[in-house]
């Protein structure tokens, strides 16, 4: 590839009835048979990544990928096995599962149909069509800090199965926000370490069917398709992402 954007594969793939149990109860499932495989990169910048900024903007953009939730909402489970956190830091598995479950919530709020529940702990890898909803991290190319895997029915045009794995080449870590600021306008003093909040709520914007957004323009908006170090402003979105979460209402 000559530049990093949306990296999409897409595949036919036969499966049995049985695979739609992945997602939570009430899925709009179709009765067997073609799926397309979405696979999207978040890449680290082109300068490397090493520059965390403040948003000074509300950018109204979104983009959609081509698919929606099942509209009985979806059962995520998280493997925290293989999180690297930075020298001096530490994170427990109820941390890192918080972390993800906030980051969730943020699409939740802004629609409130979307459904996310939390189904425990498990030792599946993202990135396998195995009927788990799976958040992993593991060894990814370098360049990528995550990578986010959709499933989708060609018949329903629906989330049948989604995945995202991190890549534990990088240093991760759920970061505070001292008093007097906020997500938008704070970097934490530790420039080797991403956010997960910050690019799991990226990520999860994919899973609700948002595409990623590359306009310079859109830098502050949780869809743009960069991430960098010590960054939390994706954590809250942009006019654009709730306005693109409200029109995919399942």
């Amino acid at each position: 590839m000559k530049r990093w954007a949306i990296w999409l594969i897409s595949v036919a793939v036969a499966l049995l009835f049985f695979v739609l149990g992945g997602c939570g109860g009430g899925n709009d499932a179709p009765s067997a048979g073609d799926f397309d495989e979405h696979v999207i990169v978040h890449p680290i910048p082109t300068d490397g990544g090493r520059g965390c900024s403040v948003s000074t903007s509300d950018p109204t953009n979104y983009a959609l990928a081509g698919w929606k939730l099942p509209s009985g909402g979806i059962t995520y489970r998280v493997n925290p096995r293989g999180v690297r956190v930075p020298s001096g830091y530490s994170l427990t598995t109820d941390q890192i599962v918080q972390a993800i479950k906030d980051s969730f919530a943020v699409w939740s709020e802004a629609n409130t149909a979307f459904r996310f529940n939390y189904g425990g702990i498990t030792k599946a890898q993202a990135g396998r069509l195995d009927g788990i909803n799976a958040i992993s991290w593991r060894r990814l190319q370098a360049g990528a800090l995550a990578v986010t895997y959709v499933w989708v029915s060609r018949a329903t045009g629906r989330v049948v199965e989604a995945d995202t794995a991190f890549n534990n080449l990088y240093a991760w870590y759920d970061f505070s926000v001292p008093d007097g600021y906020t997500e938008d306008n704070y970097c934490p003093d530790c420039p080797v370490a991403y956010d997960i909040r910050n690019i799991a709520t990226h990520e999860f914007g994919h899973w609700v069917g948002l595409a990623d957004l590359y306009n310079s323009a859109d830098k502050d908006a949780t869809m743009y398709g960069y991430g960098d170090v010590q960054e939390l402003k994706k954590r809250t979105l942009a006019t654009g992402d709730r306005n693109g979460a409200q029109s995919l209402t399942p």
